[in-house]
């Protein structure tokens, strides 16, 4: 339910639900009775709640919608009609996935997509477009390889000495009976120097299986990921983990990863410990107590489930970690906010605070020196260029700074998504944390990347 809107006595508020198409409008009387005013129908999208604004006896919806701004309006007896929309529909809204394919910069634009079907049924899937960076232009390019066109979900990763592998998810025909379809998570592999992409072999199983993270870890390649018995989204789900020395062959790794067979769980990232120790972090959605996190050590007795109590109360799952030789950072969510942990053992916990309470941290990433990350910061947490109360470990990396590699995805997006790689970053300041410092932040939120201007979509 969005704000609601009063006048006269009178209040109307927008009602909507995740699965259902369209919305409708609430009205209390004076009297303080609630009743059924109107319908929304030719607005049908799932838990798209609009604004309305009460005007006289009259109801007028805003909404924006796809990169669209939508208007209507229902009369004073909750009769339905649409006033018109302005602006242009966007072929990206968001990013997928950033990554260096060899010389290329590769990034892949999302925008989500609502089919309908016959009665109120519906199916939304996610629509992707690889572009290409190159001497600060974006520009449309062709799949990487070309195998991955049409995928459903995408992740890539380059070691050191420019060997690539890409991972997509790919939702096919199912081999289930009563089942339409299934996802599979597949893979290709490309080494340095070389023009041909070699298909991956153990990734995709005989379950649905659905793309997390890829990465590489002192010359390991690892996929995280879901495993569900079915593409059906009732069904039982897990984590996922595979690994690979060469790229080309995987093994789907084998541990307790199935926590609760009551409740769904999942993978989010990886990362290594002072001392050479795997480490995949995650959460599992508790019926009763809502979403915890969960986390697993790679020891020499096989996968274990870590003892992450001392991350604290109030932990809502863990979305990335990130590791130096000396120190790996946690990243979740901590009494509805993010929060970041440090450990040297994965035994001891320490709270790591970042920017100011409203900010939003983007994914840490480990680089030679230390850490970087990019952040969304409240306009009340701003200290002059920077934000943050206390950036007194981190330091604000000017806005001319040099980046620090091919740059993942924020795990969360504060406001319109944007590419904040580039050869020299002018639109965002980033803090960089080197290996002795314990906190970050960053601020702006312009969308230029070396004087050109990105299509954002939004």
């Amino acid at each position: 339910m969005n704000a609601p809107s009063a006048g006269g006595g009178t209040v109307f508020a927008a009602l909507s639900d995740e699965e259902k198409l369209f919305s409708v409008v609430l009205r209390r009387s004076p009297a303080g009775r609630w009743s059924r005013f109107g319908d929304l129908p030719s607005w049908r999208t799932p838990g798209g709640s609009p604004l309305v604004v009460a005007d006289g006896r009259e109801v007028v919806a805003v909404r924006s919608w796809n990169g669209l701004l939508q208007s209507g309006k229902l009369s004073a007896k909750g009769a339905w009609s649409t006033l018109g929309e302005t602006g242009a529909l966007p072929k990206v809204d968001g990013w997928e996935t950033i990554a260096q394919l060899g010389e290329e910069t590769a990034l892949v634009g999302s925008r989500s997509e609502v089919e309908l079907s016959s009665g109120d049924g519906w199916t939304r899937t996610t629509s992707l477009t690889p572009f290409s960076l190159a001497d600060d232009v974006l520009e449309s390019a062709d799949w990487q390889p070309a195998q991955v066109a049409g995928t459903s979900g995408m992740a890539a990763v380059t070691d050191e000495e420019g060997n690539a592998f890409v991972a997509s998810e790919q939702i096919r025909p199912s081999d289930v009976s009563g089942v339409v379809d299934e996802s599979d998570v597949t893979g290709w592999f490309r080494a340095a120097g070389a023009k041909k992409w070699k298909p991956a072999r153990g990734l995709a199983g005989p379950r649905t299986e659905f793309l997390g993270e890829a990465s590489i870890h002192d010359g390991e390649w690892v996929v995280t990921g879901v495993d569900r018995a079915s593409f059906v989204a009732s069904d039982h789900s897990y984590g996922a983990l595979w690994t690979s020395r060469n790229g080309v062959s995987w093994k789907r790794a084998k541990g307790p990863f199935d926590v609760d067979r009551s409740s769904d769980s999942w993978l989010n990232g990886t990362c290594v410990l002072p001392g050479g120790d795997l480490v995949a972090v995650g959460g599992v959605e508790d019926p009763t107590k809502g979403v915890r996190p969960v986390a697993f050590r790679r020891g020499e007795g096989g996968w274990k489930r870590l003892d992450i109590q001392g991350l604290g109360a109030g932990v809502t799952g863990l979305d990335s970690c990130a590791g130096t030789d000396d120190v790996v950072l946690f990243q979740g969510t901590a009494a509805g906010r993010d929060a970041t942990w440090s450990t040297t053992d994965g035994e001891e916990f320490t709270s790591v605070e970042i920017g100011g309470t409203e900010d939003n941290v983007g994914t840490i990433v480990s680089m030679d020196q230390g850490f970087a990350a990019p952040a969304g910061c409240t306009a009340a947490s701003r200290r002059g260029p920077w934000c943050g109360s206390r950036p007194t470990a981190w330091s604000g990396a000017p806005s001319t700074s040099r980046s620090v590699g091919p740059w993942p995805p924020p795990r969360s997006w504060p406001t319109s998504p944007a590419s904040w790689w580039g050869s020299r970053v002018r639109t965002v300041q980033l803090w960089q944390s080197w290996r002795t410092s314990r906190s970050c932040c960053s601020s702006g939120r312009r969308r230029e990347l070396a004087g050109s201007t990105l299509p954002v979509g939004r």
